[in-house]
């Protein structure tokens, strides 16, 4: 095949730029990005937040004690930790955390039975308030 020297240029300048953003940690911010996305589904909002395991635990234990939450069952290990408590009308509330890569930790909320939005989006934001 008989390409111009003018495609072969843009061809090997488009194979460098992709060579240089895989190794220059780019790819790494690019996932990055990723952090902080936050979705309600199901009644259950979940997000990627920035901190290890033992760190979003420790910031979930200071977000339940300022919102009142009363847990009544906390289990956890290096691959994951849940904490069941109750709000002051005596709705559930259940979180649990997911280690991820790059020190992340997904969160996972769901406030009262069928989920309530609003409650959630509140958990999640007093546990990034100590992250």
């Amino acid at each position: 095949m008989n390409t111009s020297p003018v495609f072969r240029s843009l061809a090997a300048a488009c194979l460098l730029l992709t060579a240089s953003f895989l190794t220059s940690g780019c790819a790494v911010v690019a996932v990055g990005a990723i952090v902080g996305a936050v979705a309600y589904l199901e009644g259950e909002l979940k997000a990627e937040v920035n901190g290890g395991i033992h760190e979003v635990v420790a910031a979930t234990k200071s977000a339940a004690r300022d919102l009142r939450l009363k847990p009544y069952s906390q289990t956890g290990d290096e691959n994951g930790a849940t904490m069941m408590a109750t709000r002051a009308d005596g709705e559930r509330v259940v979180i649990r955390l997911v280690p991820r890569h790059y020190g992340t930790t997904l969160v996972r909320i769901r406030a009262g039975s069928i989920g309530d939005e609003a409650y959630s989006r509140k958990v999640l934001r007093q546990i990034e308030r100590y992250l």
